[in-house]
């Protein structure tokens, strides 16, 4: 779709046979579960139902199917997500396997309880995080493929992946358990900060640090906005931070505090609201830094009122000191630099109180 309206339509006869269509006797329908898109501009699309679940389309618009005979002609898969780091694709479906191809012709199971020590019986979501794990969502809490890269270390392919899903272990006061072990884990989406947003069957919607071992916050329908505590999907817009939630009563956004960042940073910073007016009591952000920054804003003397790590891409600063007063009225500069103290960058922010 292009400006709201339909530019191309795909089937079976539009794609030479790529995508087939699911028949029963009379009834015929194209079970389209997933799509995603590589780094060399490749559409992938999971046909569900069909000997070739996996099917590719070139920038060129050529379409043709990997080799996934080993696959049940049978299986229904809606869930594919893109490996970035080893160039593979993850996905799964109704029962409880993962599935990861290579794009070519090796195709491997993973079994979602192998290496865990809390059973699940569905694989509900799946996401890669900025270090490259595979985060996977089941009725059962969450669980991490931390060695994705030996995905294929079997040998042939439609054998059993080698590779194990964990569980992360939390602490809750004097007992151990593991992350969102009662919780149906229905979507989770990975900021610019490389937290895990996390949403529930029942339970409403979860920020975890990058590790999963903090709950930053949570979000049900008794403390906040949030529509319903039944989470059906969860995206966010990298430049923005914006976290789009899909409930069963409607879609939400929420202005998250993080977003993606760059090697290096913009060529010019940008905050927001930059004046900051009298009376407004909210807070600036300032956004373009590299990754995981390190931020500093002083007064015009260069005393340092403010010091702390942006979120991605993105610094939070509430105008006031680290003393918690309120900064006077003024010119603010912003001085940031990785943890090496490279790529720097510079920002002025005006106060009128």
């Amino acid at each position: 779709m292009r400006d709201n309206k339909v530019v191309e339509f795909y089937d079976k006869n539009s794609t030479g046979g790529a995508l087939q269509p699911y028949i029963v006797g009379t009834y015929s329908t194209l079970l389209v579960g997933a799509v995603t898109f590589d780094r060399d501009g490749n559409l992938w699309v999971l046909n569900s139902h069909s000997p070739y679940a996996l099917v590719r389309r070139t920038p060129k618009g050529v379409w043709s199917h990997s080799s996934t005979e080993a696959l049940s002609s049978q299986l229904q898969v809606d869930k594919l997500i893109y490996d970035s780091v080893n160039n593979y694709f993850w996905f799964s479906g109704k029962e409880n396997m993962i599935y990861v191809h290579d794009g070519n012709s090796r195709m491997a199971r993973v079994n979602p309880n192998s290496g865990s020590k809390l059973a699940s019986d569905v694989v509900n979501a799946l996401v890669q995080d900025v270090d490259g794990n595979i985060w996977v969502g089941t009725n059962h809490g969450i669980k991490v493929i931390y060695d994705a890269s030996r995905a294929f270390a079997s040998g042939s392919t439609g054998q059993m992946s080698p590779v194990t899903c964990s569980n992360i272990t939390i602490t809750n006061g004097d007992f151990y358990e593991y992350l969102m072990a009662y919780e149906d884990v229905t979507a989770i989406a990975v900021d610019g900060a490389n937290r895990k947003w996390v949403g529930t069957a029942s339970g409403g919607l979860y920020l975890l640090s990058a590790n999963g071992m903090e709950q930053l916050q949570h979000f049900t329908a008794a403390n906040s906005p949030l529509f319903s505590n039944k989470i059906i999907s969860i995206a966010i817009q990298p430049r923005t931070g914006e976290v789009y939630i899909g409930t069963d009563c409607g879609v939400q956004v929420y202005r998250s505090t993080a977003t993606q960042a760059e090697a290096t940073p913009a060529a010019q910073i940008y905050a927001f609201p930059n004046p900051v007016r009298p009376g407004y009591e909210g807070v600036v952000a300032i956004k373009g830094f590299t990754r995981d920054a390190i931020v500093h804003i002083t007064d015009a003397a260069g005393h340092v009122v403010f010091s702390g790590q942006a979120l991605g891409g993105q610094a939070i600063w509430n105008t006031r000191t680290s003393d918690g007063n309120l900064v006077a009225s003024g010119v603010y500069y912003v001085f940031a630099s990785d943890s090496e103290g490279s790529n720097r960058s510079v920002a002025k922010i005006l106060v009128i109180r």
